[in-house]
């Protein structure tokens, strides 16, 4: 942050840009007031918003820093994280992150959509997270396009917009590059790529509407190349590039592409770290944090700054949550 300190003058006070006195009239509120407080005072600068600073200097007298910001004071001051009744989808919500990123935004009072192909899991999510706000659920197989488009139509139809989609959903077979065979591949596509497309697509007219954000899933596997995740990572490389592509197509419309790449302890893998508890502890000394991701207050935490205003000037961008694992460069 760029400042000056100058002595305060009765009425006006000088521009910390021209040096010329500013104008009087509008409230600027005060930032930081380290020695006294101060409230608000009418200064307004010649070039934009001045952020005043008041402090007692040694010499005991009153003295202001002053900053110019070029924006609109309450541009600069309303830092909005706030995703009270926005529509949202997610894939794969009724388990894992997506229920662990179900149950945060259900909690900052969100409106969401659930779909998943665990009807169990989809109930429970519905009876736990309905205290908080509007859950609808489906269970639809999102491998059909025909699903997809109806997944966007329930979102209209139940909340009148779509401010969120996020494609968490994805199932892919663990196999050496030459034991995956045309199956696998198509498994781990159309549970990941092509309904991430799909979805895009057909939610792309209201997501305009309400300059909305779509949030996307990427894998530290498809990141590094790890062993046995052919299928998994390249259709996970897909969505990047489709992510960053998209994300620069739709940015003059006020739409923005993100993608989260997680590593998270779901219930999936509490399970594993049972059944292999040698391999699970390797995994966490490996992290630079000895942990992994906790679904709802880790992984969810960064969708919601990504749903909300607070990240309104990040588009095409992979978030690296996973304590550290990988570094992008």
């Amino acid at each position: 942050m760029k400042s000056v300190v100058v002595s305060w003058q009765s009425g006006n006070a000088p521009d910390s840009k021209s040096g010329e006195p500013a104008n009087t009239g509008a409230q600027v509120q005060i930032l930081y007031s380290p020695y006294m407080t101060v409230t608000s005072t009418p200064v307004t600068s010649l070039t934009g918003v001045l952020f005043v600073y008041a402090f007692k200097s040694p010499q005991n007298t009153v003295q202001l820093a002053i900053r110019t910001d070029y924006r609109k004071e309450d541009d600069y001051m309303a830092i909005n994280w706030d995703v009270k009744d926005k529509s949202v989808i997610i894939t794969g919500g009724a388990g894992g992150i997506g229920y662990g990123m179900a149950t945060a935004f259900a909690k900052q009072g969100a409106n969401l959509l659930l779909v998943d192909v665990n009807d169990d899991g989809l109930n429970h999510a519905k009876d736990e997270l309905s205290s908080y706000t509007d859950v609808e659920v489906l269970n639809l197989d999102i491998a059909e396009k025909d699903n997809d488009k109806e997944i966007i139509d329930t979102a209209i139809s139940k909340f009148g917009k779509l401010d969120v989609l996020i494609n968490n959903a994805h199932v892919s077979h663990q196999k050496l590059f030459n034991d995956l065979d045309e199956d696998d591949f198509n498994l781990s596509f159309n549970t990941s790529f092509n309904p991430t497309r799909h979805l895009m697509k057909f939610a792309y007219p209201y997501l305009k509407k309400t300059k909305g954000t779509v949030i996307n899933f990427a894998s530290g596997a498809g990141l590094v190349g790890q062993p046995t995740q052919a299928a998994y990572a390249a259709a996970k490389e897909a969505i990047r590039g489709l992510s960053r592509t998209v994300a620069n197509e739709w940015a003059p419309e006020g739409i923005r592409v993100n993608l989260i790449s997680p590593i998270a302890e779901t219930e999936g893998v509490k399970q594993w770290a049972k059944a292999d508890p040698k391999q699970y502890a390797q995994l966490v000394a490996s992290n630079p944090m000895k942990r992994l991701g906790n679904p709802e207050t880790d992984i969810a935490s960064v969708a919601l700054f990504l749903a909300s205003d607070a990240s309104s000037y990040m588009t095409g961008q992979t978030l690296m949550v996973d304590g550290g694992d990988i570094k992008l460069r």
